[in-house]
């Protein structure tokens, strides 16, 4: 026993000095930074300290939350006009303002969620889908909307799955929802209050959960609609919820509804409220960076023996624009269709990695990204795990350790750890700092709400063969013996 409360000591203050990669200590980001930076700062600090770095640790929250009462106060800060510059220094109240805001009025919000990302992607196209064309021309004719002003990629979404099980009552046969997002890049236009304070970009993220054998899962209205504000500086984030026809449709909330934490036993239905700033800073960071879309890992997990293999035998595809492909159940390993939504994810993604490197040129997310776009830039195919490590020191496939383990980090950690404390396909931070030895400590846990991964409890054989595979590479790591694995 006392070995392990010396393991929740040691394993708090490297999570609490994780998140303080980009700067040598909170004070000083703090003393540096603009008013709302300060404000989000001091949150996230006192939220650190709830968390605890204490002798008697006796409940570590995995995810911070936040609340709606810090919510409320960074919306307040981010609409002042030395920031984001919201009419009357007020937050928008609803996603339609945003897209005035962007200087699209004219184009509905409700369209930008339903219509197919090539009907975005082309205005004449648009112009003829649209539900309300009287007032597209009036708001369009004289300076129409450019090609490239809008970037849509509809995509299945692991990271926002259930994978605990625990939304349904025990002993009921219920189809899982799938998680699915469409995101949609605007281009401030030309004389928008976006433009006029120097928003180079606006990310809509719209979440929607449905059973893909039932047909297309993005016929019915996204959960919850995310916003991201993209200056030179850094980015800020608003929460609004579901676009359904209602006097409330599309209203500011300050929370994401997840299942990230869905292992704690004190969560109801495995389901939290995460709150911006909060929550969001936790993958982002405090200077907002942005995290771009991994196609490689989308199709990971729906190869045979993955989570979501059933996948493949429908027909909606894991990047749905493109159809299916031979990486996910289709017939061949190209098709015109293909290539067309994989050009727009290159796109996006090049832009993500274009602004991380303005905010955060060493951060995870920067490598990462950039690490996708070089593979991809001539090569629109599958990429599977063991030929995706960054860092000084690679994963290896002739390594039978690393063909072994990667693949389960990849599985059971990647939906954090792609950029929070360690991003697991960089061998060299995972093996690094004892960090593999604590993992292993944390999914041997007995408390569920201590215990790693927090989303799920993990199949028993999984249980037993991941940690044994993790100390034998942090055995490597400190003494340079290489140990052939022998895991149950």
């Amino acid at each position: 026993m006392r070995r392990f409360s010396a393991t929740i000591f040691i394993t708090c203050l490297a999570l609490v000095a994780c998140k303080k990669e980009e700067t040598a200590t909170p004070t000083a980001a703090v003393k540096s930074a603009t008013a709302l930076d300060t404000a989000a700062a001091d949150i996230i600090d006192a939220r650190e300290l709830e968390r605890g770095v204490a002798a008697d640790v006796t409940r570590l929250e995995s995810f911070p939350v936040g609340s709606s009462t810090s919510g409320d106060q960074y919306y307040a800060a981010i609409a002042k006009s030395d920031k984001l510059g919201f009419p009357n220094d007020l937050p928008p109240a609803a996603l339609a303002d945003v897209i005035t805001y962007a200087g699209y009025q004219g184009l509905k919000i409700e369209d930008i969620e339903t219509l197919e990302s090539s009907v975005l992607h082309d205005p004449a196209v648009l112009r003829t889908r649209v539900g309300n064309q009287v007032e597209f021309d009036q708001a369009f004719g004289t300076s129409p909307i450019a090609a490239g002003d809008l970037l849509s990629v509809r995509f299945f979404s692991p990271k926002i799955t259930d994978v605990s099980g625990r939304q349904f009552p025990s002993g009921q046969v219920v189809t899982p929802k799938l998680g699915w997002r469409k995101a949609v890049r605007l281009r401030p236009r030309s004389g928008s209050d976006a433009q006029r304070h120097a928003v180079t970009a606006i990310y809509l993220l719209f979440n929607f959960f449905a059973d893909p054998t039932a047909g297309d899962p993005f016929a019915s209205h996204s959960v919850n609609n995310q916003v991201i504000f993209v200056q030179s500086a850094g980015s800020s984030y608003m929460v609004f919820g579901p676009l359904d026809g209602t006097s409330t449709s599309g209203q500011r909330i300050t929370f994401l509804t997840a299942s990230f934490d869905a292992r704690d036993p004190t969560i109801n239905n495995g389901l939290a409220k995460y709150h911006v700033p909060v929550a969001c800073n936790q993958c982002h960071g405090n200077n907002g960076r942005l995290n771009f879309l991994d196609s490689d890992h989308w199709y990971d997990r729906v190869q045979a023996g993955d989570d979501f293999a059933a996948l493949r035998s429908t027909n909606v595809g894991v990047l749905t624009d493109g159809g299916k492909i031979l990486a996910d159940g289709g017939a061949t390993a190209s098709t015109p269709q293909y290539e067309a939504a994989f050009d727009s994810l290159l796109t996006f993604n090049r832009e993500v990695l274009a602004q991380n490197q303005l905010v955060a040129a060493a951060s995870r997310q920067t490598r990462a990204a950039k690490q996708w776009v070089d593979l991809h830039a001539a090569d629109r195919s599958y990429v599977p795990p063991l030929r995706r490590g960054i860092g000084a020191t690679k994963w290896n496939a002739a390594r039978e350790l690393d063909a072994q383990l990667l693949p389960l980090l990849n599985r059971y950690c990647y939906r954090c750890h792609g950029s929070i404390g360690y991003n697991v396909f960089d061998r060299g931070e995972v093996g690094g700092n004892g960090h593999a030895g604590t993992m292993a400590d944390r999914i041997e846990a007995p408390s569920p709400v201590f215990a790693m991964p927090i989303d799920r409890d993990l199949p028993a054989a999984d249980a037993r063969r991941l940690p044994c595979l993790l100390r034998l590479l942090d055995n490597e790591i400190a003494t340079g013996i290489v140990t052939p694995p022998n895991c149950p």
